[in-house]
């Protein structure tokens, strides 16, 4: 069986992440060979090099876009969005092109395309009649506030896919909310490759509480939530270390990083990306996730496997992976954040139990190798021509 995958244009990210290792344990588990379709030569294209898939470079353009919420960019979109529009439509013409010239589509299978923000997918299928599977991995509204570059999009998509996976019961429900056809969207959690996690050993809180944040710097994943929360502690009893890890708009980093004045006691920094976050989360004590509307939240099956306690606000699909008090906490804003890492420093039994219970329900539930069963018998369900 051989998959044609469709990637979105970012080297690093979930949706990323989600693909490399789904790819790699579909060869080695099951003996499904992927071939990978990519928009931007070099971003994801160079990720998918060093791990030695097999990528094609088309140069499509993106279906779904961010909206800016303010400033020139957001206008910019607006006035101009016929013109972006056709571009895209040019592009994506020339895509498909290189496609066909380079891809012989009797050995395809299946096209699975792994985010809702790219559509070529959409467009082979129906060219050679194969069926489709489209990923919704983020919410259409409320986090990234997405545009389309056609009219009546949630229409085409319906018409466009045989299936679709939601990331979430969350995603789900905001898909359906906007007109997707809720008899086509199957849940499936991405799961995450848990073999690569180093646990943490410490059992107590040393001399300093070591919290980390990862994900994207920007508004909506909420990292201001944390610094606020640690206003609150300026005059804490042990000195508070918090790092964020990821990469993000370097004004809005540089906005953050002037609310950072908490006094002597408090340490943030901001360490940028790293390939090797998996194996430096068990030195932390507490993985926090303040993404608003988060659409799955892989950082927190991970800051699980790695035994570190799990704070997440409570918004979008956080509290379907965390039962708030076993396997980790919800809060609702920056002073019920600062109460609960106040009360884990004074009862640090609970957060040891936590932190286990969080670990072993990690171990169980969102291993990918596990969860990826789901997809494998989908994509035979789905296998051959229409």
């Amino acid at each position: 069986m051989k998959i044609l995958f469709v990637a979105d244009q970012y080297e690093h990210g979930g949706a990323t992440e989600a693909l490399i290792e789904m790819i790699h344990l579909l060869k080695t588990d099951f003996n499904i060979d992927s071939l990978v379709i990519t928009g931007h030569e070099d971003e994801v294209g160079s990720r998918l090099e060093k791990e030695c898939i097999q990528h094609l470079f088309c140069g499509f353009r993106q279906f779904a876009i961010h909206k800016p919420q303010k400033g020139i960019r957001r206008l910019y979109l607006t006035l101009l969005k016929p013109y972006f529009m056709f571009k895209y439509y040019l592009a994506n013409k020339s895509a498909i092109k290189r496609a066909e010239k380079a891809i012989d589509f009797d050995e395809i299978d299946l096209i699975y395309s792994n985010t809702n923000r790219v559509d070529v997918g959409a467009y082979l299928a129906k060219r050679h009649n194969k069926r489709h599977i489209w990923h919704l991995r983020e919410c259409p509204k409320g986090h990234f506030n997405l545009i389309y570059n056609r009219f009546r999009p949630f229409k085409y998509m319906n018409q466009s896919a045989d299936c679709f996976v939601a990331i979430s019961d969350f995603v789900k429900r905001e898909w359906v909310k906007i007109g997707l056809d809720e008899n086509k969207i199957r849940v499936f959690y991405d799961g995450v490759n848990l073999e690569q996690i180093v646990p943490r050993d410490a059992k107590e809180i040393g001399n300093e509480l070591k919290l980390v944040c990862v994900g994207e710097i920007n508004e909506k994943k909420g990292q201001y939530i944390i610094i606020k929360a640690l206003r609150e502690l300026s005059s804490f009893r042990i000195p508070i270390l918090l790092d964020f890890w990821g990469e993000g708009k370097e004004t809005y980093v540089e906005q953050l990083k002037q609310l950072t004045g908490l006094g002597d006691s408090i340490k943030i920094s901001f360490r940028g990306f790293s390939n090797d976050i998996k194996n430096v989360l068990n030195k932390y004590d507490i993985g926090i996730n303040p993404s608003v509307n988060e659409g799955f939240g892989r950082t927190t099956v991970e800051y699980m496997a790695a035994g570190l306690c799990v704070l997440a606000l409570n918004s979008g699909a956080n509290s379907e992976l965390i039962r708030d008090g076993e396997n980790g906490f919800l809060f609702e804003n920056p002073n019920d954040l600062s109460k609960r890492i106040s009360a884990l420093v004074d009862d640090q039994t609970t957060l040891t139990k936590v932190a286990d219970q969080g670990r072993q329900w990690a171990l169980m539930k969102m291993d990918m190798r596990s969860n990826l069963k789901d997809f494998v018998e989908l994509f035979i369900s789905y296998k051959g021509d229409l």
